[in-house]
């Protein structure tokens, strides 16, 4: 035949999932198999301080720029992701709907960095994770699901040992 095995013509294969770390600095997004293969990574500007001027903007550009491009270097199109999991410091259902808009056919799931940090730093096991870089936060979680979150909150209202707050300090 013409390749393209149990398919039918015109069909696509959702093969792909990507992960994005919306950040106050900077947007990475990693494009890979379903086996974890890493085959694409994206880079794009922050995705924070939503409620700003010109914040959804911001936000919109960070997740579809970071995330085009990772899909650029792997040579794929959008209709092949399967999923996409955003990890952002703030505006949670906002990046959510961003990316729901870009990939209305894949599965799309949001929570805070945080989150993602830690199962990315405990291989979806429970732990703690202390993240302190432009923000500052702390989460942890039990194996019973049961969760905690100290700080995080932006620069107005916490991340007490950021980078911020130690040059505001200073």
């Amino acid at each position: 035949g013409l390749g393209i095995g149990d398919q039918g013509l015109g069909e696509i294969m959702q093969d792909i999932v990507i992960g994005v770390d919306g950040g106050q600095t900077t947007t990475l997004a990693l494009c890979a198999r379903l086996d974890g293969t890493i085959i694409g990574s994206g880079l794009a500007g922050p995705s924070n301080h939503y409620d700003e001027p010109g914040g959804p903007e911001r936000l919109t550009s960070a997740i579809t720029g970071s995330v085009s491009m990772a899909l650029a270097q792997a040579g794929l199109s959008l209709d092949r992701v399967a999923a996409l999991w955003l990890g952002v410091t703030g505006a949670v259902d906002p990046a959510r709907r961003v990316g729901q808009d870009l990939l209305p056919g894949a599965r799309v799931e949001a929570a805070h960095d945080s989150v993602t940090a830690l199962a990315g730093a405990s291989a979806g096991g429970s732990g703690v994770v202390v993240i302190s870089g432009t923000g500052c936060v702390a989460y942890g979680q039990l194996d019973d699901g049961r969760s905690a979150r100290a700080s995080g909150w932006g620069y107005l209202m916490g991340d007490e040992g950021s980078g911020y707050d130690i040059g505001i300090q200073a």
